[in-house]
């Protein structure tokens, strides 16, 4: 599942060039002097390299996997158009937060196990911290499936994210 996301790394470059430009003119007129090739070779180089390690450097798209504890229900079908049984997933240690998908084959599986929680992985992708998107990657030993949708929600207000 991908979250909201509007990648804003482009703006901000064309942004920095145009404040870059700005300000070695600001700085001709000011100080009545020229900074020369070398200088302006010397500037958007800085900027460049200080773009590059802060737009694309190791805070960028770092994901990793996270394992949790899942109680999971069958709920009756709630609209007629989706296909697949409707299966609930309830985050064992952070209540109001679940995992829904509509799928037979999770669906069989699960009512096939007699214990509960189930666990179920994630890999999730981190922007400077801040999630960007996740996505399911296995339901218990069930890796692979099929799926009509799939959603996450969060009821109430809750105080902590699973995935942080």
């Amino acid at each position: 599942m991908t979250l909201a996301y509007i990648d804003t790394r482009p703006f901000i470059l064309i942004l920095g060039l145009i404040t870059l430009l700005v300000g070695v003119v600001l700085f001709r007129v000011v100080a009545r002097r020229n900074i020369g090739p070398r200088g302006a070779a010397l500037i958007l180089g800085a900027w460049g390299i200080l773009f590059g390690l802060a737009a694309y450097g190791p805070f960028v798209g770092y994901t990793r996997r996270v394992i949790h504890p899942m109680n999971w229900r069958v709920a009756p079908r709630s609209d007629p158009s989706m296909k697949g049984t409707h299966v609930i997933l309830s985050f064992a240690n952070y209540p109001g937060y679940e995992f829904g998908l509509y799928s037979d084959e999770v669906a069989a599986y699960l009512r096939g196990r007699t214990n509960q929680p189930v666990e179920m992985e994630f890999e999730v992708t981190y922007d400077y911290g801040s999630v960007r998107s996740f996505r399911e990657m296995r339901i218990g030993a069930l890796t692979n499936w099929q799926s009509g949708s799939s959603y996450f929600g969060a009821s109430g207000d809750p105080s902590q994210s699973p995935f942080r």
